[in-house]
């Protein structure tokens, strides 16, 4: 991953899957009379989204809070390799498992438990339950924004992208 410490404004930030952008960045004193950064920013795919808003938050909070640079494009290379490999589900997966994987905020975790939730469902010919489904829908969510960003695609292509990458 790279350094979460240094940003401009411009900059793309990921906040659980939302590719977001700063849009502006302040120094101001705190409660204790330190210097903080605090950084303004917004969801950068808004036109989406019916309320555009605008969050900030101060640099010293951004691994509390899972904010994240995104990944870099070899980084991408090796999640799209995640999607892309033949596993196998001999043991019954565990939603516990699969919730910890999705709130970590790690794309490569939620790469491979959106591959596990999808082979899944190929092999089961009731489908798969209801909570694994939200969960599969929130995993794809997660990585679309990101890997639209990388690729400089629409979200839409970058879904395309990850259902080719897993039907590999």
């Amino acid at each position: 991953m790279k350094d979460n410490t240094s940003f401009k404004t411009g900059d793309m930030i990921v906040r659980f899957g939302e590719v977001c952008q700063i849009i502006r960045i302040e120094k101001r004193e705190n409660d204790d009379g330190n210097a903080e950064e605090i950084l303004y920013y917004k969801p950068y795919y808004a036109e989406q989204r019916v309320n555009e808003v605008t969050y900030s938050i101060s640099v010293k909070n951004l691994s509390l809070a899972s904010i994240r640079k995104p990944i870099s494009k070899k980084e991408l290379l090796d999640l799209i390799k995640v999607l892309s490999k033949t596993i196998e589900v001999d043991v019954p997966i565990n939603i516990i498992e699969y919730k910890e994987a999705f709130n970590s905020n790690d794309p490569h975790e939620i790469a491979y438990t959106l591959k596990r939730i999808w082979v899944e469902k190929q092999e089961k010919a009731d489908g798969i339950s209801k909570s694994k489904n939200e969960l599969y829908e929130a995993s794809m969510k997660i990585l679309v924004e990101e890997i639209a960003l990388l690729k400089k695609t629409t979200v839409d292509e970058a879904k395309k992208i990850i259902k080719k990458a897993l039907k590999n």
